[in-house]
């Protein structure tokens, strides 16, 4: 008789073993051997979670460039969830509308246009049937404001032959052309990250260098120009006015990459109903779970999962994590502590404000004008005026966007839209433009503060954590958003499924610049 040690050993062998005893057990009957075992349960992969923090230009497109990964190659799959702070989608793309009616039209609160060369954006409109509308600024009267009087002034807003001479006797005929020669020299560079033979980054710095725009984001826009011969003038008027009207900043300040980039804005257009639009298509057809109304208060890692917890007191387990928003905005804690610390980057905080009027015009008499005579209805600013010794403009830009519209009674007002480092009161608003109907302001961080550097936040902080805003220092708008977003998307396929990122065959060189990387195969 076996120990009772052995016979409990013997019992814990596997089957593959094949040992016979020699002796029956009296719980190994014939019967008892004819019950069917179940097979094991085959094996299933589960999917590869990621959670967007973010729901603006980078987050909702990025959950859109992940579906459309996941249709080409359904064996990797993915599941999805974007968490947004706010109630809605789009980040700093939404819309207000007049006296808080929908009888009228939107209005555009903050990113405003997008042009051609923005070949995400308007590939997407067309891709989601989106109409384009007319950028909503009508023909009016253009000026440059210093603080205390025009430094330049259009007469006719068609830009009429009249218009011309006042420019080159001004600033003569060199600077506005090689000015532009500049800025076209920079768009055809850009235009290489749509080309699929462009390679990824996991360092800003690489596709700086890739693009030669190491020199540009190293120095100032005023620096940069005056070395190219363009004069000061025009730098410090027209430049300077471009820069702080999609800045807030001076050419003094900002790098000269996105002071160039300030200056890119032929054929603007934006789509009708709002530009918003585009960022909730992202999201519709991507299908991933979105969870408004919901902040993310930590994420922690331990064996390669990411703990997320959240302002409703929830806590969900990803595998990655794509953060959309700028970080040091978001106030999550991180642990353990990011071997790849993501420098503080700071914002110009912007006074949005819009009003509705019943004239065409501002009152002359604020621009040292004669009462009843005409006054312009975009008006942008230069600081040079306040940096020789007088005031300094009260506003960054004020431009008049058409009738209100729609259906309401106050159809006819014209609506105004004034960018300001400071709030604009009723009191202003009252001298400034007479009859005032309705007011909506607004504040935020608008833009990240774009000095010259050489260094960039970290695409990838630590493992599986991609960093879309890591690009915004670098250019900000939101089209580069989606770029930004789409590297990071291929950095993660290419680290989770060791794929071909592109998710497509690589093409030959002469074929690739019919061909939008992320979008065509």
């Amino acid at each position: 008789m076996l120990p009772l040690s052995l016979f409990g050993l013997l019992l814990l062998l596997p089957y593959s073993y094949g040992l016979n005893f020699p002796f029956s057990l009296p719980f190994a009957s014939k019967h008892r051997a004819q019950v069917p075992i179940e097979a094991p349960a085959p094996f299933v992969k589960s999917p590869h979670k990621v959670a967007i923090i973010g729901a603006g230009a980078g987050g909702s497109s990025a959950a859109y460039w992940l579906a459309r990964a996941q249709n080409r190659t359904p064996e990797h799959e993915l599941e999805v969830e974007i968490f947004e702070k706010e109630g809605y989608i789009g980040g700093r793309s939404t819309v207000v509308f007049p006296y808080s009616s929908e009888e009228y039209r939107p209005i555009e609160l903050g990113a405003s246009i997008f042009v051609k060369a923005n070949r995400n954006l308007w590939r997407a409109a067309q891709e989601f049937n989106l109409s384009f509308a007319e950028y909503d600024g009508e023909d009016g009267e253009f000026a440059i404001w210093d603080g205390s009087e025009f430094r330049f002034r259009m007469t006719n807003g068609s830009f009429s032959w009249w218009d011309t001479a006042r420019l080159l006797w001004r600033y003569g005929i060199n600077a506005p052309r090689r000015s532009q020669a500049l800025v076209d020299e920079i768009v055809k560079e850009y235009m290489r990250l749509y080309n699929p033979l462009t390679p990824d980054w996991t360092d800003v710095s690489d596709i700086s260098a890739f693009l030669n725009f190491s020199n540009f984001t190293s120095g100032t826009t005023a620096a940069y120009l005056k070395s190219q011969g363009i004069d000061e003038k025009y730098i410090v008027e027209m430049v300077e006015s471009m820069t702080r009207v999609n800045y807030g900043q001076n050419v003094d300040g900002i790098h000269a990459l996105e002071g160039m980039v300030s200056q890119a804005a032929n054929g603007a257009a934006s789509v009708a109903g709002g530009n918003y639009q585009l960022f909730e298509q992202f999201v519709l057809r991507s299908k991933a779970k979105i969870h408004l109304n919901t902040t993310v208060k930590s994420l922690s890692q331990s064996n390669k999962k990411w703990t997320l917890k959240t302002s409703d007191g929830s806590t969900k387990t990803f595998d990655s994590v794509i953060l959309a928003a700028p970080f040091h905005s978001t106030g999550i804690s991180i642990t353990p502590a990011l071997p790849s610390r993501i420098p503080k980057q700071p914002y110009v905080h912007l006074h949005v404000t819009l009003l509705s009027t019943p004239y065409h015009q501002p009152n002359p008499t604020y621009f040292n004008l004669k009462e009843g005579s005409s006054a312009p209805q975009i008006v942008l600013t230069t600081n040079d005026g306040f940096i020789r010794g007088g005031p300094a403009p009260e506003f960054n830009s004020m431009t008049y966007h058409g009738r209100a519209g729609g259906t309401g009674e106050a159809k006819d007002e014209n609506v105004v839209k004034i960018f300001s480092a400071d709030k604009i009161e009723d009191e202003w608003l009252e001298k400034t433009f007479g009859t005032v109907g309705w007011v909506y302001r607004k504040e935020w961080d608008a833009y990240p503060v774009l000095p010259p550097t050489e260094a960039f936040p970290p695409v990838m902080p630590t493992e599986s954590l991609y960093y879309v805003n890591s690009f915004e220092p670098f250019i900000s708008t939101m089209e580069t958003e989606t770029i930004s977003s789409l590297n990071t998307v291929r950095l993660l396929l290419q680290n989770v499924f060791g794929v071909n990122s592109t998710i497509c065959e690589v093409p030959e060189s002469e074929e690739a610049e019919e061909i939008l990387k992320g979008w065509d195969c």
